[in-house]
C-alpha cells in the first residue's frame, strides 16, 4: 500500500444518490496515522502525496478521522465527533481516539440520501448525525488507510428507497423531517416515546 492510499469498493455498483443505506466495517486494532471513513462523489481527490487522510480533502468527500475523532471536510478540520452535548456516547471526544478506538471495532456508515444526512455507529452504539446537508449526488462510501498491515472488511447490509418504502419507513422519515435536523438526537432524546421507538429514529432498520 502506498502512502495516502484509498480504498474503495466498485463506484459503479455502490454509489447512491436516494434512498437509506447501511454498510458495515470490521477494522483491526492497526490502522495506522490517517484512518478515516465516510463517503464521497467520484469527483473526490483519490491521490495525494505523503501520509494524509485523502477522505474530506476536498469539497467532494466527507469524512471522519478515526485517530483524532474530528470531521473532514473540504481540507477543514477542528470538529470533533461525535458530540457529547447532542449524541448518545458520554466521554469526552477527545479521549476516544486514544482509548476506545485503539482496538479492533465494528463500525457503520449510516448515509440517509432522502435527509441529506450522514451518520455513525460503532459496536451497536448509535453517535449521532456527522454531516447535514449532502448534496443531491450520487455518494459511495469510502475508507482511507496508510498502514500496510491493516485488515478491513466492509459489508453492504441494506438499503430503504423512496418508490418501495413501508408505512413504517414514511412514519419515520416524517417524525425526523418535524425536527431541527442539527439538534435531531437531541429532540429525539426528548420525545415522550418508548425507547424502541427513539431507538427506531435514529437508526435505520437493517
Amino acid at each position: 500500500m502506498c502512502p495516502g492510499a484509498l480504498f474503495i469498493a466498485n463506484q459503479e455498483q455502490i454509489g447512491f444518490s436516494d434512498g437509506l443505506h447501511v454498510w458495515e466495517i470490521q477494522w483491526d486494532a492497526n490502522r495506522g496515522s490517517a484512518a478515516s471513513v465516510g463517503v464521497a462523489t467520484n469527483k473526490s481527490t483519490l491521490h495525494a502525496t505523503g501520509y494524509v487522510s485523502l477522505l474530506g480533502l476536498d469539497d467532494q468527500s466527507w469524512a471522519w478521522d478515526l485517530g483524532s475523532c474530528q470531521l473532514q471536510h473540504n481540507g477543514e478540520t477542528g470538529v470533533f465527533y461525535p458530540n457529547v452535548h447532542e449524541n448518545i456516547l458520554s466521554p469526552d471526544p477527545q479521549l476516544i481516539g486514544t482509548t476506545y478506538l485503539k482496538k479492533r471495532l465494528t463500525l457503520r456508515i449510516i448515509l440517509d440520501m432522502s435527509r441529506g444526512t450522514l451518520a455513525f455507529e460503532i459496536d451497536g452504539q448509535y453517535l449521532g448525525e456527522a454531516f447535514s446537508n449532502l448534496p443531491h449526488q450520487t455518494l459511495y462510501p469510502m475508507i482511507t488507510t496508510v498502514y500496510g498491515n491493516s485488515e478491513i472488511t466492509i459489508t453492504y447490509l441494506g438499503c430503504f428507497r423512496n418508490s418501495s418504502d413501508s408505512l413504517q419507513i414514511l412514519c419515520r422519515r416524517t417524525i425526523l423531517k418535524s425536527l431541527n435536523m442539527k439538534t435531531a438526537s437531541k429532540d429525539v432524546d426528548s420525545l415522550r416515546v418508548p425507547p424502541s421507538m427513539k431507538r427506531f429514529l435514529r437508526v435505520p432498520l437493517t
